[in-house]
């Protein structure tokens, strides 16, 4: 399986040395092309460093006639959390069977691009601790029970969030983040999880439910356009409350008659640059 290309780019280039620590860590190795204490310049390699990583002044280079680029001694290994929210919900099992994939895709995609072996990855998922499904997730992931209530669920992601990198799926209608300090998310992604029903319908001679007993005649194009307002309306309002609060937002739309049930390039491309958001702003 595939393992989110451009994830994996924006993941290699994040740099973990922006937050102060006392020492360093015993297995730390200098790093070209990193943020860190620079210690030096090694040549560019072009199979071997990005090329945003070319120093631009150097006296190496007006010597050598080799572009350079800082050797740097990271101070801290980076941290990395993907938290998966499965509060109990009315997901049917394909729609459960794509986020579980999502995630899958995600914590592949941070294994294969870890900048250095010291690197760390966290993975949690908020579901009740009683249900079957509960029991599907290996030993190795953390689990928020839900039952908690969504105060102290929030806080508990919140307090995840402030290690590291973090990438949190959920369609955050319960997981009101929102209503806890920005300083709580400066590097935290928010990764909305949409069904294709919420965001857009198609039209056609079907009437397709839409939660809650709801029915929509898809051949009737007011009653689609007036579905799309709110529903719009609504989305935005998610995204606009998550910003506030300094979350960088990707949105993923899943559709059960996909292969994953979500479009894989689309996917990659938006987590990619919510990503690289976080990291420039950092």
């Amino acid at each position: 399986m595939p393992q989110f290309e451009q994830t994996q780019t924006a993941i290699s280039e994040y740099y973990a040395n922006r937050q102060q620590a006392v020492g360093g860590h015993i297995y730390a190795m200098p790093r070209a092309g990193a943020r860190g204490l620079i210690i030096g310049e090694v040549p560019f390699e072009g199979a071997v460093h990005p090329a945003h990583a070319m120093k631009p002044f150097s006296i190496h280079e007006e010597i050598t006639g080799l572009p350079q680029v800082d050797l740097t001694l990271p101070h801290r290994a980076l941290e990395i959390q993907v938290i998966l929210d499965r509060s109990p919900s009315r997901d049917i099992p394909r729609i459960q069977k794509a986020k579980r994939a999502l995630m899958d895709l995600l914590v592949g995609a941070i294994f294969d691009s870890r900048p250095d072996m010291t690197d760390r990855v966290r993975e949690v998922v908020i579901v009740d601790q009683d249900s079957e499904e509960a029991k599907t997730f290996g030993p190795d992931v953390e689990k928020i029970n839900s039952q908690e209530g969504p105060e102290a669920v929030a806080s508990r992601v919140a307090s995840i969030c402030v290690s590291g990198l973090t990438l949190v799926l959920s369609n955050f209608e319960a997981l009101r983040l929102d209503q806890l300090p920005s300083r709580n998310f400066q590097s935290t992604v928010g990764v909305k999880v949409n069904h294709f029903s919420s965001i857009k319908l198609p039209k056609g001679n079907v009437k397709i439910p839409v939660g809650n007993g709801r029915m929509i005649d898809a051949s009737d194009e007011v009653q689609l356009a007036a579905y799309h307002r709110v529903q719009d309306t609504h989305n935005k309002a998610v995204v606009d409350r998550l910003s506030a609060v300094d979350i960088a937002v990707s949105q993923v739309v899943l559709y059960p008659g996909l292969a994953l049930g979500f479009d894989y390039e689309e996917s990659d491309k938006s987590i990619a640059s919510a990503i690289q958001h976080v990291g420039n702003r950092n």
